[in-house]
């Protein structure tokens, strides 16, 4: 599950209260210390922060893409060459 999913269905639940099967949210970060709800936060934070920074380099990488083949087009219309999508 993406960290997106994950902050959305816990923002789903805290509008809620409860998750699916019933279980209170709050109740869960109740019984956890300071600490481990500090931990907790840090790592679904860490997560969609390496979330953010995979569907970043995803875009670059299909702008490239997207820039080789119309370069790659250019080119085959400058030669002369035609250019047919199967």
């Amino acid at each position: 599950m993406k960290p997106k999913e994950i902050a959305t269905l816990f923002s789903e639940y805290l509008e809620e209260g409860t998750t699916p099967k019933g279980m209170k949210v709050q109740s869960f970060f109740s019984h956890l210390s300071s600490s481990q709800k500090r931990l907790l936060a840090n790592n679904i934070s860490k997560s969609y922060a390496l979330s953010l920074q995979a569907d970043k380099e995803k875009a670059i990488l299909q702008s490239e893409k997207k820039k080789e083949i119309s370069q790659l087009k250019k080119r085959a219309k400058e030669l002369g060459l035609i250019i047919s999508a199967k």
